[in-house]
């Protein structure tokens, strides 16, 4: 359980964090340094939620890492509970409000990209200074 709660909390800070940096830069450069409300336009431009999901996507292959690694054992389970746990948060927090393109692309690569995480930490994890990998 904890390890599952360590990889979701650093799926939902480190995507929390990038988008709103994400946001934040794209405000300025679309205003030319004039203060101007970004959230008029989040939802409508392509490339920004395009951006979203690559960060999306990259922070949950990074929490599922996390869980399968402090888990030590059954990391595609991990990953995988990861994934769906962040999922249902994502919807819950805001995903509603995403065009229906970018729901399905989350949803069918959700999963197999925590599960992607998990898979990475095990290999990791016999490759680690000092240790043999498995034959």
């Amino acid at each position: 359980m904890k390890a599952v709660l360590a990889g979701v909390v650093v799926d939902f800070v480190l995507s929390m964090v990038l988008g709103l940096l994400v946001v934040f830069v794209w405000g300025l450069a679309a205003s030319r340094g004039k203060p101007v409300a970004a959230s008029a336009q989040v939802p409508t431009d392509t490339r920004l939620l395009l951006i979203f999901l690559l960060i999306g996507l990259s922070a949950l292959v990074l929490g599922a890492f996390v869980a399968a690694r402090i888990a030590g054992r059954d990391h595609v389970l991990h990953g995988a509970v990861v994934g769906a746990i962040s999922l249902a948060i994502g919807f819950l927090v805001g995903g509603s409000g995403n065009p229906s393109w970018f729901r399905i692309l989350v949803v069918v690569l959700g999963i197999p990209m925590a599960i992607l995480g998990a898979l990475l930490a095990r290999r990791t994890k016999s490759n680690l200074v000092g240790r043999t990998p498995n034959a």
